[in-house]
């Protein structure tokens, strides 16, 4: 289930027009890392960005929550993900919390790396 949903989002960074909008967005810097739907993708896509790993485990169901009701995910995908979250409801916390750190390592990687890019130009 959490693969499945995590498969919905796509890396996105905190930009200039998304730091002024509020919630989380307003604590991180220009260019931080997050997630961003792949079904609302654009200028008022839903993103999310978190101080860590914990964080981003700790508020997954807001990523499903949006997921459920975002308007441009088709229904069958929302029916398919629900079945699937009542199916493994019972996940091993463990391998939920390897996923997690992987998925934050990676997202600070990629943002790293894109800053040694421009460092280096």
């Amino acid at each position: 289930f959490t693969f499945a949903l995590m498969s919905h989002y796509r890396r996105c960074k905190l930009d200039l027009l998304t730091k002024g909008v509020g919630g989380s967005q307003t604590r991180f810097d220009h260019g931080h890392p997050g997630l961003e739907c792949i079904h609302c993708a654009g200028p008022k896509s839903r993103k999310f960005f978190y101080g860590g790993s914990h964080l981003l485990q700790k508020n997954f169901a807001h990523l499903y929550k949006h997921f459920s009701e975002c308007k441009s995910a088709p229904a069958t995908l929302k029916k398919s993900l629900a079945k699937l979250k009542n199916e493994n409801h019972r996940s091993n916390e463990q391998d939920r919390v390897s996923f997690f750190n992987a998925v934050w390592a990676r997202l600070q990687d990629e943002s790293d790396a894109e800053s040694d890019k421009k460092k280096s130009s």
